[in-house]
């Protein structure tokens, strides 16, 4: 059998290159996703409350569950530290440690993330 088409050494390595930026840009797209996703999880995990106490978030871990061209869901995983107001002063009781996690799921508006939903587990 007759070759039809052989491709050059600058054609493989063009087609190479090709691959890896789309790589590339692929894993950027995510990596900010997820870091957008631990901004919004630290901004939920975070309150404060007058007279009751507050709390702040630290997420410390995030993966991407599914993803397509509108929408993502993000799993952020982190620790919750809860310091609740005393009933007799305005003193803060020591603060307590609680492990918290949630699903975002987010939606592109143009070129942005926007957080649609919550479920927190």
């Amino acid at each position: 059998m007759e070759k039809i088409f052989t491709p050059s050494k600058w054609f493989v390595l063009f087609c190479a290159i090709l691959v890896l930026i789309f790589g590339a840009l692929q894993m950027v797209a995510n990596m900010r996703l997820q870091e957008t996703a631990r901004f919004e999880g630290e901004r939920l995990f975070s309150w404060q409350w007058a007279g009751l106490g507050s709390s702040t978030g630290t997420i410390d871990h995030s993966e991407i569950i599914k993803k397509t061209d509108t929408d993502a869901i993000v799993r952020v995983k982190g620790i919750e530290k809860v310091a609740l107001a005393s009933a007799n002063s305005n003193e803060a009781k020591a603060a307590e440690s609680v492990a918290c996690s949630a699903v975002l799921t987010f939606y592109r508006k143009d070129s942005e993330w926007m957080l649609g939903k919550v479920q927190f587990e």
